[in-house]
């Protein structure tokens, strides 16, 4: 987070806390929680809307994992330790991302989950993101759009637009002039 002033970051702070105390008026374990808020703020305007992100064998993801965005601005919170950065990470991943140390990694190996106690390590990787097409403005037909990315320890990876291979080259240039692009968040 990089470019963020001040008060952004006082702002996220403040997001959080409010996330934090509704966690717990609902009684949500404060060891593994998980509270999305949304403050739809947009006007009906949204213009490209990520709408879920399926993870598995990706850093601490060791099951499959399915996280949903409604719209508006999503916040996830959870005590440190828990993989909120990881969904950052992964997200910047499904993207085309390359350069490991934006993903917090000496070698791209490292994103595929390296097991833990009585949990084996995985031989592969993935990442699927769902994004809203609602308003045309990706250069396909299709209403939903899916993005994936897949990586063996061996090295060899494979991406997807709606479950077919394609190349990174191919994911990339669906976004062109989108904003939504593997370093628009830093």
């Amino acid at each position: 987070m990089n470019d963020l002033t001040e008060e952004d970051t006082i702002l996220i702070g403040k997001l959080f806390q409010v996330a934090k105390q509704m966690a717990k008026k609902l009684n949500i374990d404060e060891s593994g929680y998980r509270t999305i808020l949304n403050c739809n703020n947009d006007g009906g305007q949204t213009v490209l809307h990520i709408s879920k992100l399926e993870l598995f064998g990706f850093k601490s993801f060791a099951k499959k994992e399915t996280v949903l965005f409604d719209s508006g601005i999503t916040g996830i919170v959870g005590p440190n330790g828990c993989g909120k950065t990881n969904i950052v990470d992964a997200i910047r991943w499904v993207l085309g991302e390359q350069k490991t140390s934006r993903l917090r990694s000496s070698k791209m190996e490292d994103v595929i989950f390296n097991g833990a106690s009585n949990v084996k390590p995985l031989g592969l990787c993935e990442v699927f993101l769902t994004i809203e097409n609602n308003k045309g403005l990706l250069p396909v037909e299709y209403k939903e759009v899916e993005i994936g990315r897949r990586l063996y320890r061996s090295g060899e990876s494979e991406y997807f637009i709606n479950r077919n291979n394609c190349r990174l080259k191919d994911i990339s240039n669906l976004f062109v002039d989108t904003g939504l692009t593997s370093d628009a968040y830093s």
